[in-house]
């Protein structure tokens, strides 16, 4: 059990250290949005890179822990149950805080463009942009980097450390465990970009993929069932638009497209 006490010492050292951080976190984005000074936005943006770093030691601790109480038979469900909502619940208060923080410096970056555009006789609401977690299909690795690029990666208001933590809450499933093996700091993000890119942004593989969406579709067998036969054309349309956006030509892949779509007409004579 020495192990275990030793991790949960120093756990317990982080979580102190968190909550005199909540502190001061509190106070900055009170002054923050008092004064909108840029030392108390500096404070806040190396605020949140901290937190975000404390929360990943943290959670790293917690599994660690929990394991180690798994391992022992002679240790009570209750007791696992206990210590598993107990970090449960620190993590989601030290999450907020660094919401909070995002919020805030989101919040000043908006007065400062609706001041700007103040001059302008007419102005364009922008929609938000509503990121879909991305799992590892590769037919839809294209929309997310082009959406996850657009929002933040180009974003140079959020460090690194901030688009690491972004770009991980994003991930599901493969995805994730894609970059599972990198440690929440700055210097990561880039590698851990590349690395996803490198896995599910290869062209070829990505129209091979289309291509073979084309051929595994299921076929229509009544030609009234029109529901079906909608479901077959939007397929159909989705995957030859996104040929054509990769630079596919019709005409590249033409022929073999024709017997493939005549084999989901399975209702002609």
């Amino acid at each position: 059990m020495l192990n275990i006490t030793v991790n949960r010492r120093l756990r317990t050292t982080h979580r102190n250290s968190c909550k005199i951080l909540f502190s001061d976190v509190e106070k900055c984005i009170s002054n923050y949005e008092r004064e909108k000074k840029d030392t108390e936005k500096i404070n806040l943006i190396n605020f949140q890179d901290v937190l975000c770093e404390k929360c990943e030691k943290i959670k790293t601790l917690d599994e660690l822990i929990l394991n180690q109480l798994v391992e022992d038979e002679e240790i009570e469900e209750d007791i696992l149950l206990n210590e598993q909502n107990e970090a449960t619940k620190f993590e989601i208060n030290l999450k907020r805080y660094i919401t909070s923080i995002t919020h805030c410096l989101q919040n000043e970056n908006l007065e400062r463009r609706n001041s700007s555009s103040t001059v302008l006789k007419n102005t364009v609401n922008l929609p938000k942009i509503n990121i879909k977690n991305f799992e590892g299909t590769l037919c839809d690795w294209q929309t997310f980097y082009e959406n996850f690029q657009c929002a933040i990666d180009s974003n140079e208001n959020i460090s690194d450390v901030q688009k690491f933590t972004y770009l991980r809450q994003y991930l599901e499933g493969p995805a994730q465990e894609t970059i599972g093996g990198f440690k929440l700091c700055g210097e990561n993000y880039k590698d851990a970009l590349k690395l996803l890119k490198e896995t599910y942004g290869n062209p070829q593989i990505i129209i091979n993929t289309h291509i073979q969406n084309l051929i595994n579709f299921e076929a229509v067998h009544d030609i009234d069932d029109v529901d079906s036969l909608r479901t077959l054309y939007n397929h159909l349309e989705v995957q030859i638009r996104s040929l054509k956006n990769l630079g596919e030509d019709l005409e590249t892949y033409g022929t073999l497209l024709i017997p493939i779509l005549m084999s989901k007409n399975s209702t002609r004579n």
